[in-house]
C-alpha cells in the first residue's frame, strides 16, 4: 500500500478548540472527527450551537464523523445534535454501544436515508477487555447495524496491543488508549483497520497521535518498504 493511501486512513480528530477557531480552521485535512462535546461554545444558545454545526456539516469539504460523547448537553441535546448532524450530511456517525438498542435502530434508520455510515463504539479508559469479550460487542454491534465498530481500550502491556490488532480489520477500527496504544493506533491500518484517529491540534483522547507524527511514521515505514 502506498503512503498516500495510509494518509487517507488518518482521521483528524478535533476539539478542545472554540467554535470560532473552527469556523475559521484554515488547515486542511482530508477526513476529520468533530468532537461536539469537546467544542467551546462560549455563552451560545443551544438553538445557535446547533446551527453552527449544521453549517459545519453541510458546507464541508472533506469526509466527516460527528462524534458527541455524553457530558457537555442534556441526553436529549446530546442525540438532537448527533441527529441534525446526520441530516446535514456528515459521512459518519459515531454512537456508543451502551445506548438503548432503540435509540440505535433509530440512528441505523436515519443514517441509511441519509446516506451516512454508522460506527458503533466502545471505550474502556481503565483496561483492555478479553478478546472474546470484545468480540461478542462487535458481534452485537453489528447485529445492531452497525458499518463499523470502535474498540478502544486503555493499554497497558504487550498483551493488551495483541489483542486489539488481533481484532483489527476492514470493519473493526482498533484503536490503544494511553502511551503503550500509540503503537496499537499507528499499527492497526498497517493491519486492515480503515482508520485511525490523530489529533489535528490537541489530543481528544490519551495517548492520541500528533497529525504530523502519524505522518512522519507511516512515511518511515514507506522507507523501509511497507
Amino acid at each position: 500500500m502506498c503512503f498516500e493511501s495510509f494518509e487517507r486512513k488518518l482521521c483528524a480528530s478535533i476539539g478542545n478548540i472554540s467554535y470560532k477557531q473552527l469556523l475559521q480552521m484554515n488547515r486542511y485535512f482530508e477526513f476529520i472527527e468533530l468532537r461536539i462535546d469537546l467544542i467551546d461554545f462560549e455563552n451560545l444558545s443551544f438553538e445557535q450551537i446547533v446551527k453552527i454545526i449544521e453549517q459545519f456539516f453541510s458546507k464541508k469539504t472533506f469526509k466527516t464523523i460527528a462524534t458527541c460523547r455524553p457530558g457537555k448537553f442534556t441526553e436529549d441535546e446530546r442525540l438532537y445534535i448527533l441527529e441534525k448532524s446526520v441530516q446535514s450530511a456528515t459521512d459518519f456517525l459515531d454512537i456508543e454501544i451502551e445506548l438503548p438498542e432503540q435509540i440505535i435502530r433509530k440512528f441505523r434508520k436515519l443514517c441509511r436515508s441519509n446516506g451516512s455510515q454508522l460506527i458503533i463504539s466502545y471505550h474502556n479508559f481503565e483496561r483492555t477487555d478479553e478478546k472474546a469479550t470484545l468480540e461478542s460487542y462487535a458481534e452485537k454491534a453489528f447485529s445492531l447495524g452497525a458499518d463499523y465498530f470502535k474498540i478502544a481500550c486503555n493499554v497497558r502491556n504487550v498483551e493488551d496491543c495483541k489483542i486489539l490488532l488481533d481484532l483489527a480489520g476492514p470493519k473493526i477500527i482498533a484503536i490503544g488508549m494511553g502511551k503503550l496504544g500509540m503503537l496499537v493506533r499507528l499499527t492497526a491500518p498497517l493491519l486492515g483497520s480503515p482508520f485511525t484517529y490523530v489529533a489535528a491540534f490537541q489530543a481528544t483522547a490519551p495517548g492520541q497521535v500528533d497529525y504530523e507524527q502519524a505522518v512522519e511514521f507511516y512515511r518511515f515505514y514507506r522507507r523501509l518498504g511497507g
